[in-house]
């Protein structure tokens, strides 16, 4: 592996780590804010990728894209109204990933430009190390790549219907006791077959063309 590639490898680690522990904090967050304490009593209601890390989800993602973090436990018997109340803390960090995608993307874009003038005018591609340096220059330019990429993956694999994802929990909330019993019974099976789509490389065909609409929605060119 050259060095260009590894820092290409470590920026998206870095992406992966930010973006969830983005959605996992905001679903936190909200679930703290319609009344429910565990978020806070499992130390979920931070920003620190430590504490939101899975290491299978993290591997998968990493490799193919799509993954999850460490699920943050809710309790909705604590929301006024269990029904909205799951579809908004399920939903919002849904929202926010498409955010972060955004603001990510439009960092990119502004911050781009400088970067190129900078490596430009620094000389290092005339220098003999130019294949070294070059790639840590470019380091939080293309993480900001990487993460606006993640996000938005991220964002659309979470709609899917299975745990540990948010589909799940914003799709129970409008079934009935039963069904959702028999759906819990069942999401071993589905997580599997899921993994093994992911794994086939299905679901990327599905959703990474839509991922990369939306970033050339906001001007990244690929």
């Amino acid at each position: 592996m050259g060095i260009a590639q590894l820092f290409i490898w470590i920026a998206r680690g870095i992406a992966v780590l930010l973006v969830v522990a983005v959605h996992e904090y905001i679903k936190a967050r909200v679930s703290t804010s319609l009344g429910d304490p565990k978020p806070k009593m499992q130390g979920r209601l931070t920003i620190n990728p430590l504490k939101h890390f899975e290491p299978i989800g993290f591997i998968i993602m990493l490799v193919f894209f799509y993954g999850w973090g460490k699920p943050v436990e809710t309790t909705a018997t604590y929301y006024k109204d269990r029904k909205w109340g799951t579809v908004l803390t399920y939903t919002a960090p849904i929202i926010g990933c498409l955010v972060f995608g955004g603001t990510a993307a439009a960092l990119y874009m502004l911050a781009a430009p400088l970067f190129l003038e900078l490596v430009m005018s620094s000389g290092v591609l005339a220098g003999p190390n130019a294949g070294t340096i070059l790639p840590i220059m470019l380091l939080p330019l293309t993480t900001l790549s990487w993460i606006s990429l993640y996000s938005f993956t991220f964002a659309l694999f979470n709609l899917i219907p299975v745990h540990p994802l948010d589909g799940s929990k914003i799709l129970s909330a409008f079934l009935n006791p039963n069904q959702v019993i028999k759906m819990n019974s069942l999401e071993k099976i589905f997580l599997m077959i899921l993994v093994f789509l992911i794994v086939g490389g299905i679901v990327g065909r599905i959703l990474t063309p839509v991922a990369l609409i939306l970033r050339r929605s906001i001007g990244i060119p690929i």
